[in-house]
């Protein structure tokens, strides 16, 4: 059987972090891999009473310059989970599936076994994603929804969102990856760019097919209190430079001023969504602004002078 494997950035992610170790272990995760920027809440705290029980947790650093003060750092923060995953890898016998999902990224999938059937027959070593945006209605951002209960709330599909998309291409991220002895001399020379939107190998960029992708359930819109905190917070640590990072934020940050308004008139019904997913599977990966002049910059800044595409 196939190992799965979870690696992920923290700060200060007190509200999430109980679910999200939950979710991935009934998921199957063989193991959680905890990169910490020195979280000044209860975040630690958390995770370390839970590991005193289970293995399966692991803190592999605490150290404040892992926070995302911008996309480029972002981006070397990422790489240096990458290669720890390879390393970590590179003595294991069996196939193993890395995820590396942000704390409020929650997979979506029926059970364990179909995820894990998924991975293990599937014949692309990396497998793409798509992000479903949630957010609480208005009524229930004033009170303390948790996670696990947001989760219910997207299944009886009570609640609004959206597909998330990069200058139109619907495939958010890609940062599932399978790594065993058949590839990892391959895949040592692996990068991501842009906080595991995209890898690069050889300085192409590696474009997976589009069908076998994974639904992503993104708690973007949590109780009103802890989306104002988290979108403060991350304002508050970015390089004033770094001007994608700002606009990300900021708009995120113009949705609380009138949230009832937004709710209403940006999201879409659960059936609206699933409707839209429907017509996805046969976008042309060729025509992505993204990939062929946003990701460019981000090359550059790695060294690539002239990307190309794979």
């Amino acid at each position: 059987m196939i190992k799965l494997k979870i690696g992920t950035r923290i700060f200060n992610e007190e509200y999430l972090i109980h679910d999200f170790i939950n979710h991935y272990l009934k998921l199957g995760a063989d193991e959680i891999h905890f990169y910490d920027s020195s979280s000044t809440d209860k975040t630690l705290e958390i995770i370390k009473e839970i590991s005193r029980n289970n293995e399966r947790i692991i803190i592999v650093e605490s150290d404040s310059n892992l926070k995302h003060t911008s996309y480029y750092v972002q981006t070397q923060i990422c790489n240096k989970i990458l290669k720890h995953a390879i390393s970590n890898c590179s003595e294991e016998k069996e196939s193993v599936t890395w995820i590396f999902p942000d704390v409020d990224e929650f997979l979506k999938v029926d059970n364990e076994y179909d995820f894990k059937t998924l991975i293990s027959t599937s014949s692309e070593d990396i497998l793409r994603t798509i992000f479903l945006e949630w957010y609480l209605p208005p009524r229930l951002s004033k009170t303390m929804v948790n996670p696990e209960m947001m989760l219910d709330l997207i299944e009886s599909q009570e609640l609004k969102g959206r597909i998330l998309d990069l200058w139109g291409d619907p495939f958010y991220k890609d940062y599932i990856i399978r790594l065993n002895q058949r590839n990892i001399k391959k895949f040592a020379k692996i990068q991501t760019v842009a906080g595991f939107h995209r890898f690069i190998l050889n300085k192409r960029l590696l474009i997976p097919p589009n069908h076998n992708y994974i639904v992503v359930n993104h708690l973007r819109g949590v109780p009103f209190k802890i989306m104002k905190q988290r979108t403060e917070k991350n304002i508050k640590i970015l390089d004033d430079k770094d001007e994608w990072s700002y606009e990300h934020f900021s708009v995120i940050k113009n949705y609380l001023k009138n949230y009832a308004s937004f709710y209403k008139n940006n999201l879409l019904t659960h059936k609206e969504i699933q409707k839209k997913l429907s017509l996805i599977l046969p976008y042309d990966n060729d025509n992505s602004y993204f990939n062929n002049v946003i990701m460019k910059d981000n090359l550059q800044k790695l060294g690539y002078s002239k990307p190309s595409m794979h």
